[in-house]
């Protein structure tokens, strides 16, 4: 625990504005000062979360289609290499009964 402590000391807080957050989570906390601005945040961050799971929703649905797509190119690989075999073998008879 203390190893770990020391390594993420040294560390700088993340560059948040690649994300479109140019303020950490805690100071935008700090400058919520009515009941109007924590309900219109409340309202960003529930958008933001849906946004965050449709993603993840379309990337596992990504993945999964893939997925069946890799094995679906292994089994014709395997077939095709079995046809491959199949061919040799006959084009191999073919020539010796010449």
């Amino acid at each position: 625990m203390h190893r770990l402590e020391e390594e993420t000391d040294g560390r700088t807080e993340p560059d948040l504005t690649q994300f479109g957050l140019e303020n950490s989570p805690q100071s935008v906390v700090g400058r919520l000062k009515s009941k109007p601005e924590c309900r219109i945040m409340s309202q960003q961050l529930e958008t933001s979360y849906q946004a965050l799971l449709d993603l993840l929703k379309q990337h596992e649905a990504k993945l999964e289609h893939q997925e069946k797509l890799a094995h679906l190119l292994e089994t014709a690989e395997i077939f095709y290499d079995h046809q491959h075999k199949e061919v040799t073998k006959v084009t191999n008879v073919s020539i010796i009964n010449l």
